[in-house]
Formats: structure tokens, C-alpha cells, sequence
């Protein structure tokens, strides 16, 4: 798989991006207009480019840059689920690029959107999270990490051991320790 070069977003690269995803839409949109339908979560802000939930994932997985990738994670901020965003972040952690995603709106929104997510996603989500955030040497910090573990720990005696071994590795990536409780219900698995 092709790495995916992680650039600062400047104006210029923006623009490029929003002019290459219209004329891409706009050929979408000519060939199957049934792409022009309204989103059904209200996502009034995009109808004029409704994906459904499998075509937003398959774009995310198949963006080429990371510029492209947090371009539609700003574009479909809105409607982006559990799966979305565990597809975002595991393309961001394949590219094995770590420079400038602190700083990059994008990415900004996506942890966001994680954040308000959280509570909702299953075990192999949480741990996609804090694989893909090590991988990319983002430290997301104490409270966003102890929220991850608090939302992992009700589901652990579900997760598979590749689960456990991910959000393990992570935290030690981080220096970060999960805490008693997570660590006797690891063992207790």
C-alpha cells in the first residue's frame, strides 16, 4: 500500500483539493445522479455531495494523501460514525508519516469527532484509536486516553487478544498506564 505523504495544508493545497473533489463529483454526479440525494442523518451542509455511510468509508480508505483524507474528514465532519472514523485513523497510521497532524484542522475535527464517539464504540474501535494515535506519535494527553480505557474496560471480556495486545502496546507507546482496574481485567480475560 502506497504511503500517504502527511503535507501542512496551506491555501494553495486547499484549493486544489476542493477544485479536485468538485470535478470529481461533478463526474459522479453526471454518471449516477442518485448521489445527489439528500443525506438522511440531515447533513444539510452536504447534500449537494451525499455519500452514503459505505461510500464514505471506501473513500476514506481509498484516499491517496492525508491531505484528501482530512479534507473529507472536514467535508463529512457531521455524519462521520464509529466506522468512519476507524477508518480515517488507520489510513493516517498506514502512511507512517507523523509530522504536522497537531496543527492540521482535519485532524483536529476527527479527534473531535472521536471524542463524541467514544462512548458508542466497540472494542476493536477503542483499540484502532489508540493504535492508529501511537502509531502516528500523536499523544492525544491523560483525559482523552483515560476516557478510551474507561469506555474499553466495560467491553474487554468481548475483545480479541490482537484488541488487547493494540491498546496495550499504545499506552506503553505513550508512557501512559491504564490503570488497575484495565490491567486485572486484561489478566482476568
Amino acid at each position: 500500500m502506497a504511503s500517504l505523504p502527511c503535507v501542512r495544508r496551506s491555501p494553495l493545497l486547499r484549493l486544489v483539493g476542493v477544485v479536485t473533489t468538485l470535478c470529481g463529483a461533478s463526474w459522479a454526479f453526471a454518471r449516477r445522479p442518485s448521489l445527489l440525494r439528500p443525506s438522511s442523518r440531515g447533513n444539510a451542509g452536504n447534500a449537494g455531495n451525499a455519500l452514503t455511510p459505505q461510500q464514505l468509508t471506501g473513500r476514506l480508505k481509498a484516499a491517496e494523501t492525508s491531505n484528501h483524507l482530512l479534507f473529507l474528514v472536514e467535508q463529512y465532519e457531521n455524519v462521520l460514525n464509529e466506522y468512519h472514523v476507524r477508518a480515517a485513523l488507520t489510513r493516517l497510521a498506514q502512511s507512517n508519516e507523523t509530522t504536522t497532524l497537531s496543527g492540521d484542522p482535519g485532524f483536529r475535527k476527527l479527534l473531535s469527532r472521536t471524542s463524541e464517539l467514544m462512548t458508542t464504540f466497540r472494542s476493536q474501535a477503542l483499540a484502532t484509536v489508540l493504535w492508529s494515535l501511537a502509531k502516528v506519535e500523536y499523544d492525544p494527553g491523560e483525559p482523552f486516553l483515560r476516557s478510551v480505557i474507561d469506555a474499553s474496560l466495560p467491553q474487554l471480556k468481548q475483545s480479541k487478544p490482537q484488541e488487547m495486545v493494540n491498546s496495550l502496546w499504545a499506552c506503553a507507546r505513550f508512557g501512559y498506564q491504564p490503570g488497575d482496574a484495565f490491567l486485572e481485567a486484561l489478566v482476568d480475560t
